[in-house]
């Protein structure tokens, strides 16, 4: 859906409506849930792009990063070998956890591309056969192992069920997934493109649409809701490796290894240290990647509110659970309050929507056609720049554009009286309206040639002309009744 390297697992949002659903009225009630599931994801998939005002960069950024934040507990946990009963695994679990990271960072950090690409594997591997020396590896493990079959062709169900009072439930963890999957996206798209500065909505909704057809699927064969995989995303990060076809790979050898049980056995076997180190690897690129992307916005005292409640109400969930669990909520709010990244995500979203109450996008000055007025243009952009927290660079070219028309307004004397400037922004556009009574200034897509400098006097315009619209991402002008409008549009 995305073109990116987007694994999907089985999604842990989906958990606590799966038990209710299996609890309820069995597997069949479960598979028909999730196959409802898939379908109002698929639904938010096509409503994304008239909500992409809901996801500013510091939003996603946000919830990239609390995706890697909420890996933490689970990691610290396998990584130190603690237990259900919160007793500590001893030094053997503890170096075979060490050993195995110690891998993985330090081919990272120290070898070719080539071998970087197997960090994790050897890092895994080293960690596998430390665990068997040190007997990590139980004889229930190898039992396990051994007494699986070779080859086993897997059961499919067909059978399904319908339960009205489930279908909230089960929205809101479809909602949840959808956002975690915005972010997860979000990532990748900032993998692969050394140059984003914002979220891509249409790559963006072609991917939520592919993660719900996941979960349509195993709704119809016989399994929980599916959801992108942020660690899987983590890894490719942290290797390089993020190719789309990879995935097809790694899809036809999970395929094998569902008619080869011996196999995959080997993997349920994984010792818990091997585990926790392999996320550790992961979470450290996942938590970098999303400060990076709420960084590429200046963040004003809206933003910064909005990220640091939504970060402490996240936490919360996995620092004091029990603040949640003494609180008496409806089955149907459970997903939401279960997970540290979904109170995040749908906190900032709110918080970012009543932040918003009362801001003003649009801004308007009268600047003089006959002065000097580069200054004037400075200082009125900049003062917006703070304003809106605008990037640099946008402001920069805005500011280059703006120089140039009145430039050339003066030069030609285009304009009667003052010049009216109406600036509008939307956190995804910046748009100018430049309004005013005279002649209409011309663009160009070419630029003049230089041999046509000392012969055209029409040169200087045609070149003002043309760089206005090099600045821009789009110019337009035209003109009603001696009144003229010049829209400059630039994509934030």
């Amino acid at each position: 859906g995305s073109g990116f390297l987007c694994p999907q697992n089985t999604g842990a949002n989906y958990i606590t409506a799966s038990v209710l659903a299996v609890k309820t009225g069995g597997l069949s009630l479960l598979f028909g849930m999730t196959l409802i599931a898939g379908l109002i994801q698929a639904s938010f998939a096509l409503a994304v792009k008239r909500l992409r005002t809901w996801f500013p960069a510091e939003v996603t950024g946000l919830t990239v990063l609390m995706v890697g934040l909420s890996l933490i507990k689970i990691s610290i946990s396998r990584f130190f070998g603690l237990t259900a009963s919160g007793t500590v695994a001893g030094w053997r679990s503890l170096l075979v956890a060490a050993l195995s990271l110690a891998l993985m960072s330090s081919i990272s950090i120290f070898s070719k591309k080539k071998l970087r690409l197997y960090s994790l594997l050897i890092g895994a591997a080293a960690g596998y056969i430390t665990a068997f020396i040190l007997g990590l590896i139980n004889l229930e493990d190898i039992e396990k192992f051994r007494s699986a079959p070779l080859f086993s062709v897997p059961r499919i169900s067909y059978s399904y069920s319908f339960d009205f009072s489930l279908v909230i439930p089960f929205m809101v963890a479809a909602v949840v997934s959808t956002l975690k999957t915005f972010g997860d996206i979000t990532t990748c798209q900032k993998i692969n493109d050394t140059d984003w500065k914002k979220p891509d909505i249409s790559n963006i909704s072609r991917g939520i649409l592919a993660d719900a057809c996941g979960t349509i699927s195993a709704g119809l064969l016989g399994g929980t809701g599916q959801a992108s995989s942020s660690s899987n995303i983590g890894l490719a990060l942290a290797t390089g490796a993020t190719s789309r076809h990879i995935g097809f790979y790694c899809g036809a050898i999970l395929i094998l290894l569902s008619f080869f049980p011996k196999l995959a056995a080997l993997f349920s076997i994984m010792p818990q240290p091997v585990m926790g180190a392999a996320l550790i690897y992961v979470v450290c690129f996942t938590i970098v990647t999303g400060i990076q992307m709420i960084s590429t916005k200046i963040l004003d005292i809206r933003k910064i509110f909005v990220i640091g409640f939504s970060i402490t109400a996240g936490l919360s969930v996995d620092m004091l659970p029990e603040i949640y669990r003494a609180f008496s909520m409806p089955a149907w709010l459970n997903p939401l309050f279960a997970s540290s990244l979904s109170l995040a995500a749908v906190t900032a979203i709110i918080l970012n929507l009543i932040f918003k109450i009362g801001k003003t996008n649009i801004f308007e000055t009268k600047i003089s056609s006959y002065t000097d007025n580069y200054y004037q243009i400075r200082d009125f952009m900049s003062e917006l720049e703070m304003v809106w927290s605008v990037r640099d660079d946008v402001i920069y070219r805005a500011i280059s554009a703006l120089e140039e028309f009145f430039e050339t307004a003066a030069r030609l004397k285009l304009a009667k009286n003052d010049i009216l400037l109406k600036v509008t922004y939307d956190e995804f556009n910046l748009d100018i309206a430049i309004i005013y009574k005279g002649e209409l200034i011309m663009f160009y897509d070419s630029m003049p040639a230089k041999e046509e400098a000392a012969s055209d006097l029409n040169y200087a315009s045609r070149l003002s002309g043309y760089l206005i619209k090099t600045y821009t991402d789009r110019a337009e002008c035209r003109s009603d009744d001696g009144i003229c409008f010049v829209k400059l549009h630039f994509i934030h």
